[in-house]
């Protein structure tokens, strides 16, 4: 005769006592008479097997949906200090208060439980919390029907790995949690009992939030004041009160709490013990690898007082996984301090002889144009030899140092290469006006974004020791630079400018600097920066219509062909 296992559900077909697939006793009586005894069937369709947890608020059950054949977890709603009932035999399933005095306290809990459940219900297609797939009313008090999730608590997850994690892991574990909590806050409902406990590591190593039976409102009049809901080391100091001010800033101590713990192996110090004598140790004279930047982090949000944390989950994670600017500049203070301009040259030359090899798989006049514009940049201010030519026009010619020659040869070299210039632009050539059709295209941020230039200079006719002199002084040389800087990229949702994605990526300060095409008057800004020990440089063409699009990547000093692929892998490197 086939059976169920209450363990763990699957199929039984001898008379054995003990699963064998996950060990439960099958016939074993449970020590807790309020607890739903294994094989009740609720609502018509789940049958209850084991108990999964029980806390202050409610009960959790392993369960089964004989109508999906699936298992599932059901969460009752079961305050123990105001309800109770006989569950020693099946006929009494069904709650009641222990005083009638309790029985509003009950009513307000249960239409609190009601309400949380529709919001949770909402956010089904969030990766790092449960899901809720149904509830219904039954015995007295309401149920909760959610996703069962296959794995461990991070509790015991930390016991497996031996008490501790990597910074790269945790924040890899904790950022799906995050993204789903922020959201959650927005329609202005908190956990309030985040901690390992409560924090699902699945067998795909997915983390998942459960357990909401402590949520309520906040910015209510109706939720001014707040049952006490403490999980020692994890709760922030004004859990410690009903009247307390809680809010987002709740959650974050938790958040960080929790990450305290994976980091160190530690459970951090209580806040309430820490508000006279705080004597917490930071997270980083725990562990000396993690980077200062995120150990100030979590040290700010698990500060003893409300107003000193973030004061949202958004803020907390854009300091964890955005804000790397002065981490890069701490490690590489002063590195441009000691480069002068024949170093910068140096590199021009490298990057437009590289340039030339390149000529042979991309288009011709692509290739000349961005050459000049580079050339242009570097070397508009120096005046090479008796032929008048400037350097920049010898290395935008790919023929750099060239040795004035005999007049009739040069004006029929010059008649053929007109000649061929122009048949080339006629061909091939697009209007500069015109943005690319890629999927690098970008557009700039709005005006209010954007800052006047105390001087606004043309790039192409001063020279790139005065451009560099304006970097460094922290002005602007041209209001392009602006657009591009502040610009954002189409498509990202979290709206970050250009300027700090190629931050973010650069290890070392990036450069930016302009140049104006004196011929057809448009304007190019480049972006040089450097990435493990490896320089590159981004090119962008600003339109008069306030937009911009990249135009051209260079790296190790090459030309890169595939530029818009070369920026999109920046991108995925962030994150984004």
């Amino acid at each position: 005769m086939e059976r169920l296992c209450y363990g763990c559900f699957e199929t039984l077909y001898g008379n054995e006592s003990i699963c064998p697939q996950c060990g439960y006793h099958l016939y074993q009586n449970t020590d807790s008479p309020h607890i739903l005894r294994p094989g009740t069937v609720l609502n018509q369709k789940y049958t209850v097997g084991k108990t999964l947890g029980e806390g202050g608020f409610g009960i959790t059950y392993l369960a089964w949906d004989n109508n999906m054949q699936t298992k599932i977890a059901i969460k009752e709603f079961y305050p123990a200090s105001l309800v109770t009932r006989d569950a020693a035999n099946e006929s009494s399933t069904q709650i009641y208060t222990i005083t009638k005095a309790y029985s509003n306290e009950f009513h307000a809990g249960l239409e609190r439980f009601v309400k949380e459940a529709s919001i949770l219900s909402k956010f089904f297609k969030l990766q790092g919390i449960v899901s809720v797939k149904d509830f219904f009313y039954e015995n007295g008090t309401a149920y909760i029907v959610m996703e069962y999730i296959e794995g461990i608590t991070l509790k015991e997850y930390l016991k497996k790995r031996g008490g501790s994690l990597s910074v790269e892991e945790t924040l890899g574990l904790m950022k799906p949690v995050m993204e789903s909590l922020d959201v959650v806050h927005k329609q202005k409902l908190l956990h309030r009992d985040i901690s390992p406990d409560n924090l699902m590591v699945s067998t795909d190593f997915r983390v998942k939030l459960i357990d909401f039976g402590s949520a309520r409102y906040y910015d209510t009049q109706s939720d001014k004041s707040m049952t006490v809901v403490l999980k020692h080391g994890y709760a922030p100091i004004e859990q410690y009160s009903s009247s307390g001010n809680q809010g987002a800033w709740t959650d974050v101590y938790s958040l960080c709490a929790a990450m305290y713990r994976m980091i160190t192996g530690r459970v951090p110090d209580e806040s309430i013990n820490r508000l006279g004598n705080d004597t917490l140790v930071s997270v980083r004279a725990v562990s000396k690898k993690i980077p200062k930047h995120i150990g100030a982090a979590i040290d700010k949000g698990l500060s003893v007082m409300p107003e000193n944390r973030q004061q949202s989950v958004e803020e907390l994670y854009h300091e964890l996984f955005i804000s790397r600017r002065d981490l890069r500049l701490e490690k590489r203070a002063g590195i441009y301090q000691n480069i002068n301009k024949i170093l910068f040259r140096l590199i021009a030359l490298i990057i437009l002889l590289i340039a030339v090899v390149a000529a042979a798989f991309i288009k011709r006049d692509t290739l000349r144009e961005f050459r000049h514009r580079i050339a242009t940049a570097f070397f508009a201010d120096e005046i090479d030899g008796e032929d008048g030519n400037s350097r920049a026009e010898n290395y935008a010619a790919g023929e750099p140092d060239v040795p004035q020659k005999d007049d009739d040869m040069k004006a029929a070299e010059e008649e053929d290469t007109e000649k061929e210039d122009t048949e080339d632009t006629i061909q091939n050539r697009e209007p500069a006006t015109e943005p690319a059709d890629t999927a690098a295209a970008m557009t700039n941020g709005t005006e209010s974004d954007r800052e006047a230039s105390p001087e606004q200079t043309d790039a192409g006719t001063q020279s790139y020791q005065t451009m560099r002199s304006d970097l460094e002084s922290g002005s602007e040389s041209d209001d392009a630079i602006i657009k591009v800087r502040n610009g954002k990229l189409n498509n990202i949702a979290a709206g970050y400018t250009v300027g700090e994605i190629l931050d973010a990526y650069s290890e070392t300060e990036g450069v930016w600097y302009a140049y104006t095409d004196e011929n057809t008057q448009q304007k190019y800004v480049y972006y040089e920066g450097s990435k493990n020990g490896s320089s590159f440089l981004f090119e962008f063409e600003v339109f008069t219509n306030d937009t911009f699009k990249l135009t051209g990547a260079m790296q190790d000093d090459m030309v890169v062909e595939r530029y818009a692929d070369f920026f999109q892998s920046i991108l995925t490197a962030l994150g984004l």
